[in-house]
């Protein structure tokens, strides 16, 4: 199932219960149990009451609670905003300067190189008559180029300009072609709130190249320098064409939200030529250009979820491109309510011309497929013909046997250079019509309609193709999967090459490693429509491996890669092994909780824990339900069907604590000591809460303690997407909340009796509004004294060594390699200070010398003393102070009350140069100290410094 535009007012949990005969258990070969449980996974997501659900899932992450919807521009804002972020090179690069050492980690990428991410963008470029200059657009992952036919990728878009690649054309004309543009903005797809049109990956405006493709820059008439509301067309472009015929101006034509936009001299300025920005203008629209500079478009509704029409919907025929008739076929069938229409021109005879609509279920409109139709118009008789009887029907799996734009998501229709008659048309899965779309053939997508395994060497969603220039046989494909080619798109049976060597546009959820193994280089991680894939490899030209089909969700490896677990959307879990002898991976069985709910009223990406002190101990977030399994590595369950009971425990205090209208979000175990679990809910009406369960081994109820505190976001819908432990400290946690506007992380040193601040210069305003990033997640690594803190956002990646509260100072890691595309999650090991970043847009990431492991030095050797202020400040009972050492010598770190009399020495020895950290308790001969103001001193050689600290009880 894919995203598409959803109303906020939708926020519905309960889905359509799965329905399989009662006899059909699983026997027969590992090959057909894994192509079962790809069969099950795509029919959860594709029988869904409500169409939206990742959209719904992704708007719930990231709405402003107050608001409920996500901030207009808010893409472009945090980017900027990210801009004026110090980085770890920048950092480095000054501290050279006088001599010091700052450890700048080496993030190189990991893959997948197999796999490609959802491709809008696609062309080939007609100046290489080899036919090997490709260039081709992520909706989030940026341009890429490659010069050899798909072997290589180059990405081509600048870390820092926006990723969003949605249309792409080249000038063809003679001494023109080394130009080309660009169009962002997906709004069907990432969009998440239907009233504004606000999307994390929001488009703004127009690149263009003037060295083929090598590098580009956004048309300032295009942009918006100020943070803006939606009053520019150029948020959304779903298509760009040039008039190649008119050779004494460079005219270009873009179909974006609202309407069409023209401009006849390369970019610089635009008129407005059909619809407009106007609310009532439609939101989706398309346009195809004769060799004569003919063109049409096809405008649609203004919002077919909210039944009103738009001023300027229908389709339309200009000879000029400033004069526009409307051509929309009345009283013969065409449908009243209609959404996305793609346009299609014949080359070899441009009076014919083909539009593929997505309409409405029931009796709008007649002959129709699943609520869409296929219409042919014949331009020198003005006759129409609606084929829409004949599109693809061969049965009724959900998104498969009939023919699926999946509400406008995944739509072309192209036609063959030297063959009218000759017609593809995409949406789910790609056909083909070699009369004129009477009858389809399917050529890509799902191999068949009664499974959803893959067409080889293809993916389901297509979005985007071309012809290779001079050629009417070879064909390029731009899907959900990426980028596959044909040499011969008239053989019987189409044979596809993945071109993904290395195209890193993958978007992930979730990425898994080995926690305790030194040295292991598996990473699983789980990628939006593209399943769960696992590498083995520390190279990122190795090809991935395939897990589990459906959108990849949480995913986990068992300490000492025992076992290991992957899942898909609504929390469906199962268990794999690696095999003793090759070591290659084996699915098992299917291991989620009976929970008695139906799957479908879980969270979209359903959060699951393994327990650090034991990995086959794994906590569950099953809706409203926490649950625990004693013993997942020994669950048996060869019905894969259907969830199971085994080893499984609800702990049913947590979930009555929770309530039904709850949903917990995250879950975060304790290490050392053992046995604590924090967790989340977020509700829809009532204020997020969160919650502490201790000794939750010891007993089979164990009563959880509500830790939310006064002072976190808990307005009704923010959300927790992190909950992190101190590996050291189970007292000690952070919080990540991922929406905008509001503070974003918290730190507890008191097992969640008190929360402060952290977000620190990741937040535009102290209180969490403005333009600071969305937070996705944070990890934690000890090495030697030095506690490291990652944390994942919708800007990159950022790091540090101190927390200072609102002090807090975020460094910005691989600005250079991951830059700053949305980091869903990161993943840290110890015993050899490996981090893994999940990126949604580019892939995996790792470093493996970010931290210093050689001998627990500071990752800084400072060449100056200082005490920092404590943190918390103010505290109650317990408080953290750092300070510096510049050279070896001997140390005194002393508490002082009011007026003056010694409380206690912390620390009185000889300290080698570095950077500590020491806790202080306040009590006093076993009594606790009096609230009021105490002081903390520190002597070294020649230096003195004293800071006041504020105890509150």
């Amino acid at each position: 199932m894919k995203l598409a535009f959803v109303c906020v007012a939708v926020l519905a949990f309960a889905m359509t219960v799965l329905n399989f005969s009662s006899g059909d258990r699983f026997v027969g070969s590992q090959a057909a149990f894994e192509e079962r449980i790809k069969r099950q996974i795509k029919m959860s997501a594709d029988s869904q009451e409500d169409p939206h659900a990742r959209a719904v899932y992704e708007w719930m992450r990231l709405r402003d609670p107050l608001s409920n919807e996500i901030p207009e521009g808010i893409r472009k804002k945090e980017l900027a905003f990210a801009a004026k972020l110090p980085t770890k090179e920048q950092i480095a690069r000054a501290a050279l300067a006088k001599g010091e050492r700052v450890q700048v980690g080496t993030w190189v990428p990991r893959g997948p190189a197999n796999i490609g991410g959802r491709t809008r963008a696609l062309a080939y470029d007609v100046s290489d008559t080899s036919g090997n200059t490709i260039l081709a657009g992520g909706v989030s992952g940026g341009m890429w180029r490659t010069t050899n036919g798909g072997t290589t990728w180059t990405k081509t878009t600048a870390l820092d300009q926006l990723q969003s690649v949605t249309c792409l054309v080249q000038d063809t004309r003679p001494g023109k072609q080394n130009i080309w543009y660009y169009g962002t903005g997906e709004l069907v797809g990432n969009s998440a709130g239907a009233r504004n049109r606000s999307a994390p990956l929001i488009g703004d405006g127009i690149y263009k190249s003037t060295d083929g493709g090598l590098t580009w820059n956004v048309l300032p008439s295009t942009t918006t320098g100020t943070p803006h509301q939606y009053d520019q067309m150029f948020d959304y472009v779903w298509d760009l064409v040039i008039d190649t015929s008119n050779q004494s101006q460079d005219e270009i034509y873009a179909a974006t939200i609202g309407g069409v936009l023209r401009s006849t001299d390369a970019g610089t300025s635009w008129t407005t030529v059909l619809g407009g920005v106007a609310t009532s203008n439609s939101r989706f629209s398309d346009l195809a250009i004769m060799s004569n500079g003919t063109l049409y478009a096809a405008l649609s509704e203004r919002d077919m979820n909210l039944g009103s029409g738009a001023v300027s919907q229908g389709i339309y025929r200009s000879t000029d491109g400033v004069v526009w008739t409307n051509i929309t076929p009345t009283g013969v069938g065409f449908p009243t309510a209609y959404g996305r229409i793609v346009v299609g021109i014949a080359p070899s005879n441009e009076n014919i011309v083909y539009f593929l609509i997505q309409g409405t279920n029931g009796t709008n409109g007649t002959n129709q497929i699943n609520g869409h139709q296929f219409w042919k118009y014949t331009a020198n008789t003005n006759s129409w013909a609606n084929l829409g009887a004949s599109l693809p029907n061969e049965g009724t799996l959900p998104g498969n046997g009939q023919f699926d734009s999946q509400g406008g998501y995944d739509m072309l229709v192209h036609v063959k250079p030297n063959d009218p008659n000759f017609v593809l048309i995409g949406g789910t899965n790609l056909y083909r019509s070699t009369d004129g779309g009477i009858t389809w053939q399917r050529i890509g997508g799902y191999a068949g309609p009664t499974s959803y395994d893959l067409y080889s060497n293809h993916h389901p969603d297509l979005h985007s193709g071309m012809w290779r220039p001079g050629s009417n046989l070879t064909y390029l494909s731009g899907h959900d999967g990426g980028v596959s080619r044909t040499l011969d798109i008239t053989s019987p049976t189409v044979s596809w090459t993945y071109l993904n060597n290395s195209y890193l546009t993958t978007q992930f959820y979730a990425v898994a490693i080995d926690q305790v193994t030194p040295g292991d280089p598996k990473i699983i991680g789980g990628m939006q429509d593209n399943s769960s894939y696992l590498t083995q490899s520390t190279s990122a030209s190795v090809a991935w491996t395939n897990l589990l089909s459906g959108d990849g969700s949480y995913c986990a490896i068992s300490d000492g890669s025992i076992k290991y677990y992957v899942s898909a959307q609504f929390g469906q879990l199962f268990r794999g092994r690696f095999d003793d002898l090759s070591g290659l991976p084996v699915l098992e069985a299917r291991v989620d909780p009976a929970s008695g709910l139906n799957n479908n009223t879980y969270l979209f990406i359903t959060p699951f824990v393994l327990d650090p002190n034991n990995s086959k101990v794994m906590y569950f977030a099953a809706a409203h339900k926490l649950y625990r399994n004693s013993d997942i590595e020994t669950v048996s369950n060869p019905d894969f069907r259907n969830q199971t009971s085994v080893n499984w425990s609800e702990l049913t205090e947590a979930t009555l604590a929770v309530g039904i209208s709850g949903r917990i979000t995250a879950i975060g175990v304790s290490k050392s000591p053992a046995d604590r679990v924090y967790y989340s809910a977020v509700y829809t009406g009532s204020p997020t809460r969160i919650f502490r369960l201790d000794n939750v081994t010891t007993g089979a109820n164990p009563i959880p303690t509500d830790v939310t505190g006064s002072n976190l976001p808990t307005a009704a819908g923010s959300n927790v997407s992190c909950i992190e432990v101190n590996p050291t400290d189970h007292n000690k946690a952070i919080v990540a909340f991922s929406n905008y506007n509001i503070q974003s992380l918290f730190y507890t040193t008191d097992g969640g009796s008190s929360w402060t601040p952290i977000g620190g210069n990741l937040e535009q305003n102290p209180d969490g509004t403005g333009n600071g990033p969305s937070v996705r997640w944070v990890e934690m690594i000890k090495v030697g004294i030095t506690t490291y803190y990652f944390v994942g956002t919708s800007v990159g990646l950022y790091s540090t060594t101190s927390l200072n509260g609102p002090s807090t100072v975020w460094v910005k890691e691989g600005a250079s390699s991951i830059g700053s595309v949305v980091v869903e999650m990161v993943k840290a090991r110890e015993a050899d200070g490996l981090v893994v970043v999940g990126t949604h847009g580019n892939g995996v990431y790792s470093s493996d010398d970010v931290v210093s492991v050689d001998d627990g030095s500071p990752a800084l050797a400072p060449s100056s003393y200082s005490l920092q202020q404590n943190f918390p400040n103010p505290f109650n009972p317990s408080t953290m102070i750092r300070y510096t050492v510049a050279s070896k010598g001997h140390v005194r770190l002393r508490i002082y009350d009011v007026r003056g009399r010694l409380i206690t020495t912390l620390v009185n020895e000889e300290k080698n140069s570095g950077t500590y950290e020491i806790p202080w308790n306040a009590v006093e001969d076993g009594a606790p100290l009096p609230s009021g103001v105490y002081f903390c001193r520190l002597d070294a050689t020649g230096f003195t410094e004293t800071r006041k600290m504020l105890l509150l009880r």
